[in-house]
């Protein structure tokens, strides 16, 4: 999400929004998410991606 001024330092995320902490496998995924690109959950990781989702830093794209 633009605006989130995102930045991850190791296995923590930081945003505007607060920081998120992620497990060493999460880590790629979190990069990936991070270069703004739309990407399945399932490629990511569902239990990852609705824990994003409940901390506002994703947000599900448009069909």
């Amino acid at each position: 999400r633009d605006g989130l001024q995102a930045r991850q330092e190791g296995r923590i995320l930081y945003t505007r929004v607060g920081r998120f902490e992620c497990s060493g496998d999460e880590r790629e995924s979190v990069t990936l998410v991070l270069d703004g690109r739309p990407r399945r959950a399932g490629d990511l990781g569902v239990g990852l991606v609705g824990r994003l989702l409940r901390a506002g830093v994703v947000v599900p794209a448009a069909p």
